[in-house]
């Protein structure tokens, strides 16, 4: 039967041979993630638009949304006053 003594000592080797396994890993890992990063992550990056041609579109949707509510409001303005004259006694 194993003693606390012999179980200390074998939990202090897996320990050990636990923290070689994962010292010795740690170098592919970062390898294998900085791969990733250099495949995937970095070539999307540098295809994003720029600040300028976000900022740009969106003055020109602002722009176009401006223009469409004027109209509507054109419109609206022309019922009013369309109504106003039926509205008025013959």
């Amino acid at each position: 039967m194993l003693t606390p003594e012999d179980l200390k000592n074998i939990k202090t080797v897996v320990d050990r041979s636990i923290d070689r396994a994962i010292d010795g890993a740690k170098g592919d890992i970062i390898s294998s993630v900085g791969e990733v990063i250099e495949q995937n992550i970095l070539p999307q990056i540098a295809v994003l638009p720029s600040k300028a041609f976000i900022t740009d579109k969106f003055a020109d949707l602002e722009g176009s949304v401006i223009a469409r509510q004027r109209k509507e409001d054109q419109k609206v303005n022309e019922l009013k006053s369309f109504e106003v004259f039926q509205t008025l006694p013959r």
